[in-house]
């Protein structure tokens, strides 16, 4: 169930976002983590860096998350 779920997370270079991250991608969700500073990329991870989080820019990549 969980590899069709798309799940978005902000603050992807904080600590508990990064945890929060792992276990995520552990577990085979479609993740998508969003940072104002840049942050290493997991495997299958969409990885977004917006320093000031335009919603033109990132709203159409995060259409269809569940949170």
């Amino acid at each position: 169930m969980s590899k069709n779920i798309q799940v978005v997370v902000t603050g992807a270079s904080g600590f508990v976002a990064k945890n929060v991250r792992k276990h995520l991608s552990l577990n085979e969700f479609n993740l998508i983590s969003i940072s104002r500073k840049n942050f290493q990329k997991l495997k299958k991870e969409t990885k977004i860096v917006s320093s000031d989080y335009k919603e033109k820019d990132i709203l159409p990549k995060i259409k269809n998350s569940y949170a």
